[in-house]
């Protein structure tokens, strides 16, 4: 009932806690990722930003689903028969796995070496999801773990999903995948790079080529806020992986804050 678009990345998260929230602000308000991904819906016109599968939860339920069609337009389904757990836990693999098949292809092309943690004794299984909390901690899971989470159903006195924030499909795992992060203020003058993950199989002028794309990014969601939904993006921390075509993926977002007019003025920097 739905498929990924395109290939997608690999690389790893610089930690299993994602950034807490930032001190109050005084300016705007505080938004979330799932808020971000609503507004970005656009199914007429090519986004700025290419997005993973993402399944937000609301009340220990899934709510909606992210993904990018087949036009390179990120859509949202939110009927609940799409949002079951076992047609997302069928749906999610087969993603992983069929986008992995392709990095691997890739990957041979690009003569890296293309084991498998499989091959490789003492390796820990590939992850094939990651688990937001709300409070920002992140789970990433194995299939083995993945699978047996999918089928823990709900009950009243437990329930594994009472917590979570988003469920997002993870099949970045080889080493000419790289991860980026870059902290957006609107009106800063401060240096666009920020925070470069794995740099294994690049150079220096392409690593400096792909912070300067992370750094637009931001840029071209702001634009796309303030044009749609009047909405402008006052900040935000922004996480990125470079696939093995060298494509950008958004697979996360946090401290967003959005106002209702432009901010007067150059905002102060961290």
């Amino acid at each position: 009932v739905w498929s990924g678009h395109g290939q997608l990345p690999s690389a790893r998260m610089p930690s299993k806690a994602r950034p807490g929230p930032a001190p109050a602000a005084s300016e705007g308000r505080a938004v979330s990722f799932a808020w971000l991904l609503d507004k970005l819906v656009d199914t007429r016109n090519a986004g700025p930003v290419n997005v993973p599968e993402t399944v937000v939860f609301s009340k220990g339920k899934p709510k909606a689903l992210f993904h990018m069609n087949n036009s390179g337009q990120l859509a949202c389904l939110r009927h609940p028969l799409q949002l079951q757990l076992g047609e997302l836990e069928r749906g999610l693999l087969r993603i992983v796995r069929a986008r992995r098949k392709s990095g691997a292809q890739r990957t041979e092309e690009m003569g890296f070496n293309n084991e498998g943690p499989e091959e490789q004794a003492g390796q820990p299984p590939q992850e094939v999801a990651l688990m937001v909390y709300r409070d920002g901690v992140a789970k990433p899971l194995s299939e083995e773990q993945f699978v047996r989470i999918m089928n823990d159903r709900p009950t009243a006195l437990h329930n594994v999903w009472k917590d979570v924030e988003t469920l997002q499909a993870r099949f970045w795992e080889t080493p000419e995948c790289l991860e980026f992060t870059h902290d957006f203020e609107a009106g800063s003058t401060k240096p666009i790079y920020d925070g470069l993950g794995n740099a294994r199989g690049t150079n220096v002028f392409s690593t400096m080529d792909a912070r300067n794309l992370v750094a637009a990014v931001p840029l071209k969601v702001a634009a796309y806020l303030r044009e749609h939904h009047k909405v402008e993006l006052l900040s935000g921390h922004f996480e990125f992986v470079r696939d093995w075509h060298h494509q950008f993926w958004l697979v996360h977002a946090s401290r967003l804050r959005i106002g209702r007019r432009a901010p007067p003025g150059v905002l102060a920097a961290r």
